[in-house]
């Protein structure tokens, strides 16, 4: 989930055109928000090559990432295609060769291409977020299984020229414990609430870094998802 904490609801065509929703937050806010795709891509890649006898750590599934050539190929993380279970390195090629990129060969090049695309659909909600509520927002935060995984971290810090602040890690956990404490009274409001859960958990701060490169990936990946909207294909 992408989002933001409001004072009150956004329900216009905008929001409705994007599919974003007003969920009830804590103490009468807003949490606007829009469900994405998470790691599920990868973990369904990880699961395909431990099946072919590849087993990688996720460190070196990192490593092998960042070996492989960068913007090669993008692809719509929320296409229909990839929210089933099955083969995700065969669907990511065929998706390649539907919208005539650059196809995927080795492992490194997949998972380079799950991270890039995560990123750049990740940035493509924060604009669409931004138009809804009129603001620019200098700080994202990463939060939950997500917040480890650095190199997605930094990727989503650099597509979007954005100050990434990644964890804590068992976020839900320790939402649901503050809101205990706050009910008890243990603790007297929210701002002193965060404030706790920032002093108790260490985060990681990542800074936007060759901007200029993700900006033009941006306006490829733009086109990707332009024509499989149409259900098309183009070239890049």
């Amino acid at each position: 989930m992408i989002g933001t904490e409001l004072e009150e609801p956004i329900i216009n065509a905008k929001s409705a055109s994007y599919n974003i929703t007003n969920e009830s937050g804590i103490n009468g806010t807003t949490r606007f928000l829009k469900n994405v795709t998470g790691l599920w891509m990868l973990e369904e890649t990880k699961k395909q090559l431990e099946k072919e006898g590849r087993v990688y750590s996720y460190d070196e599934i990192t490593e092998l990432a960042e070996r492989s050539q960068p913007f090669s190929c993008y692809v719509n993380t929320d296409h229909p295609d990839f929210q089933l279970p099955g083969n995700m390195p065969a669907k990511i090629k065929d998706y390649a060769k539907m919208t005539y990129q650059r196809v995927p060969e080795t492992d490194g090049e997949i998972f380079r291409v799950i991270y890039e695309s995560l990123a750049l659909k990740y940035r493509d909600v924060f604009e669409e977020i931004m138009a809804c509520t009129g603001k620019r927002y200098s700080q994202v935060h990463i939060v939950g299984g997500g917040s480890q995984a650095g190199i997605l971290c930094q990727m989503v810090a650099n597509a979007s020229e954005i100050e990434v602040v990644a964890g804590p890690v068992e976020a839900t956990v320790i939402g649901n414990s503050i809101v205990q404490l706050l009910s008890q009274n243990t603790i007297a409001n929210l701002a002193e609430a965060r404030k706790v859960v920032r002093r108790s958990f260490e985060t990681k701060t990542y800074y936007s870094v060759q901007h200029e490169k993700w900006d033009v990936a941006f306006r490829h990946f733009k086109d990707i998802l332009r024509e499989d909207v149409k259900g098309g294909s183009v070239k890049c």
